[in-house]
């Protein structure tokens, strides 16, 4: 299907800001629920607009209509996802082809990656979404506390090592799947991972 012509509106997502779960253990559950409600949320705030204007756009076999309000949804599996990016607007993000374990370690360094940002939330109810244990950890001892330790040559599943970045590359390191993002590209390349999890994008 060929998409119709429309004046398509910026979408920027604020990213929430709270106190880090590294220092607070009971958080956690908390921290890491959130990724799905903020997936039904976004789908909530979809269906606010003005469904009459909704343009489609076709990707892969995939169907995303465009909010008057802003983002692009997508039905999966019975669930109503709402994006900032569509997939032919990502494809400059090269993500390498990643065999994720039911077991996700998600680690960073302590200290200097909020998990509880928006980016990271989304990113942890996709994983969710898509049958992944998700084990939020570091990449080091000092300043981890109880969580778990990890590293790329012998984790017991996959990890996705996130790390602040002034350019943004994702490549593979053994068992890791190295995210590297720049702040300003954290949004698209969240979408960008959440298409290759559920499959949008090969």
């Amino acid at each position: 299907m060929h998409a119709k012509k429309v004046s398509r509106k910026s979408v920027s997502y604020s990213q929430n800001s709270s106190v880090s779960w590294w220092k607070d253990k009971r958080l956690l559950p908390v921290c890491i629920g959130l990724g799905i409600v903020s997936l039904m949320i976004l789908s909530v705030f979809a269906y606010s607009g003005n469904t009459s204007s909704v343009v489609e756009e076709e990707y892969n076999g995939h169907i995303f209509m465009y909010q008057e309000n802003g983002g692009w949804l997508l039905r999966y599996q019975g669930q109503e996802l709402v994006f900032a990016f569509l997939p032919k607007d990502l494809v400059y993000l090269s993500v390498p082809q990643f065999p994720f374990q039911q077991k996700v370690y998600l680690a960073g360094e302590p200290g200097n990656v909020d998990f509880s940002s928006f980016a990271l939330q989304r990113l942890q109810g996709f994983l969710q979404l898509t049958g992944h244990n998700v084990v939020p950890s570091c990449d080091r001892e000092e300043g981890c506390g109880d969580m778990p330790v990890v590293a790329c040559d012998n984790a017991s599943g996959s990890v996705i090592l996130w790390k602040s970045s002034e350019t943004t590359e994702v490549f593979t390191d053994n068992a890791c799947l190295v995210v590297a993002v720049a702040s300003q590209d954290e949004i698209a390349l969240t979408d960008a991972l959440a298409y290759h999890l559920l499959g949008v994008m090969p």
